[in-house]
């Protein structure tokens, strides 16, 4: 009998230090989807911050200039990507890029990847052309790849901005 009540009282110590340990989780609020552990947010995709209330994409929101080759290395100057925050989404995005004189203009829908840089481009459909690309987002620099399908000229011709600085 002994035993048994040596057992039945450890077991109740032992219950009872076990359930007064502080659960590093309490109080700790995440944001947007996440979830507490070890007293730490661990963010959904698109979000950053000790809470995760921090979309990724309003970092990159701005108007990038740089130049471009295409294939021929005709030179493009000053042409223009100015990435907006829309939508719902923390991992789309609004892309509107034009040329230096703003003959050409192009919006697109942009979808940020997994590894919150770089990008795709939903694909545009202009005159008798078809636009299509990625690229890579930055803080302060990005990059852009364009491909112009010509339908009429039965031709293609990719566009390279590798260092587009924002303004």
């Amino acid at each position: 009998m002994n035993w048994f009540k040596l057992f039945f009282l450890s077991s109740v110590i032992l219950f009872s230090v076990w359930s007064c340990a502080k659960d590093p989780c309490s109080g700790v609020v995440c944001k947007n989807g996440g979830a507490c552990l070890d007293g730490n947010c661990i963010c959904q995709m698109g979000y950053r911050g000790a809470d995760c209330g921090q979309q990724v994409r309003y970092q990159f929101v701005g108007d990038f200039v740089g130049d471009g080759l295409d294939k021929n290395k005709n030179v493009y100057r000053a042409w223009h990507a100015i990435y907006n925050a829309s939508g719902d989404s923390a991992m789309l995005m609004q892309l509107n890029v034009h040329d230096s004189a703003a003959v050409l203009k192009l919006a697109f829908k942009l979808r940020i990847q997994a590894d919150l840089k770089s990008f795709l481009l939903d694909t545009v459909h202009h005159g008798t052309c078809v636009y299509r690309g990625s690229g890579y987002l930055g803080q302060t620099i990005s990059s852009l790849s364009l491909q112009k399908i010509d339908n009429a000229l039965m031709d293609t011709l990719n566009y390279e901005f590798e260092e587009m600085i924002k303004q």
